[in-house]
């Protein structure tokens, strides 16, 4: 903070807004050699005008735009085979997905070997079996066959399905069409290697048990799962402008680290080890809902967070905001172009910066419904520009729903919890509680 004007610099925000604006232009420019070179430079230019802020400061925000730029065209441009068919080799990496309609059945493989010699690669790979009764490539499984090999289309019309952007999101360069003269090793394999993969199909399993059947809405909340979830509850979600909630995000990391507390407010814990216990939590459960932006994000918020509290610094929630930024963007440069990560983080930062001005006009009236309105409202405001591109609507009545949403979530997220719990060490009350 500055003294002398009483206003927070924000330097970390400066810093994040030019390593995102780098980011923009590396998904169309692939020669990032001379960008670290530029980067190098800059760097340099930063150290020797350490004396100076605001040079210091310039330097610095041109060093994470190259940054930004360079990774970002790394991964966005690597290089790839020739289209073609080819001799396949490679292991089944995460579940395997069947579609009924059309038989078809998508997988993603890793350590990609293309007529016996190894690529580096991780493809995404679909075929459509003989026999729509024959099991699925577990995780972890050798799969050795023939395909035909492509390089995933990018968006062709505008506003269209980017599907090379999508598969480059999820670390996929190619596409590899058909399955001839198919071959899985170890054969009769019916259980994924991941322990974490074997961990979250026996939790969604045992939902299905305790919930009768009736496990979509679980599964979506709790594990981010929504595979089995109908197509018509699906589209309700959405055209009432909720869908956000079946995404894990921020309000699922505070009702973990709030239950966290609850449990050991006793027990008067000192900061570290509040701080190592809620990562101790967290990390298993990013894990299990895949990694996704939302949970990354409000998982390093929360970290932040902590470590202010251990510190006891007063923690800037605007900065922590562009640490959390940093943070995941470094390792998944090409989320920024997202529509779940923009609106994960404008969401937030609409609470931010209006969250002060709605609260004070919201005091004057008794009750904290009124302001669940307005920190609601300030959120919506901050991904309406995201949802007006990417989906061309905004839903009025989202603002009316999502106050009374929260709450209910608050509510269903732990008794989804103790359900398990309770299944797991006595499953005929488990069952009661299910219905």
């Amino acid at each position: 903070y500055n003294m002398q004007d009483r206003c927070p610099r924000r330097i970390l925000v400066l810093l994040a807004l030019g390593f995102g604006a780098g980011i923009l232009p590396g998904l169309r420019l692939a020669f990032y050699g001379w960008f670290l070179a530029a980067l190098a430079i800059c760097l340099l230019t930063a150290i020797a005008l350490r004396r100076y802020r605001l040079p210091a400061l310039m330097a610095g925000m041109a060093a994470m735009f190259f940054a930004g730029l360079s990774l970002c065209a790394w991964q966005a441009h690597p290089a790839l085979p020739e289209a073609g068919s080819y001799a396949v080799t490679g292991r089944v990496d995460g579940e395997a997905r069947f579609r009924a309609e059309d038989n078809r059945v998508t997988v993603y493989l890793r350590d990609v070997h293309l007529n016996g010699e190894r690529t580096g690669l991780r493809a995404y790979w679909t075929y459509y079996p003989e026999d729509p009764e024959a099991p699925l490539p577990q995780d972890g499984q050798t799969a050795a066959f023939t395909a035909r090999l492509y390089h995933p289309q990018g968006q062709v019309n505008p506003h269209g399905f980017d599907f090379r952007l999508y598969l480059l999101q999820r670390g996929t360069a190619v596409g590899l069409s058909g399955a001839k003269e198919l071959t899985l090793e170890p054969a009769g394999q019916t259980q994924p290697d991941s322990l974490i993969l074997r961990v979250r199909r026996a939790l969604l399993g045992r939902l299905r048990t305790l919930l009768n059947g009736e496990d979509a809405l679980a599964a979506a909340l709790l594990l981010s799962e929504r595979a089995d979830m109908p197509e018509d509850m699906t589209r309700d979600f959405q055209r009432a402008g909720v869908a956000h909630v079946l995404a894990v995000s921020g309000l699922h990391v505070m009702i973990l680290s709030s239950m966290v507390m609850l449990l050991l407010r006793r027990l008067s814990p000192s900061p570290l080890a509040m701080l190592l216990l809620t990562l101790a939590l967290l990390l298993p459960y990013c894990l299990l809902v895949g990694m996704t932006a939302s949970i990354l994000r409000a998982s390093v918020l929360l970290t932040v967070l902590l470590l202010g509290r251990m510190a006891r610094r007063k923690v800037d929630p605007l900065t922590a905001l562009a640490a959390a930024f940093i943070v995941v963007l470094a390792v998944r440069p090409l989320d920024l172009f997202a529509p779940g990560f923009q609106m994960s983080f404008a969401a937030v930062a609409g609470m931010i910066l209006l969250g002060d001005r709605v609260r004070q006009w919201t005091q004057r009236i008794r009750g904290n419904v009124a302001q669940a309105y307005g920190m609601t409202l300030c959120a919506s405001l901050g991904v309406t520009l995201p949802v007006i591109y990417h989906y061309h609507r905004v839903s009025l009545m989202g603002l009316l729903i999502n106050p009374l949403l929260s709450p209910l979530i608050s509510l269903l997220l732990p008794a989804y919890i103790v359900l398990l719990l309770v299944g797991a060490v006595c499953p005929p009350l488990g069952a009661i509680l299910g219905r």
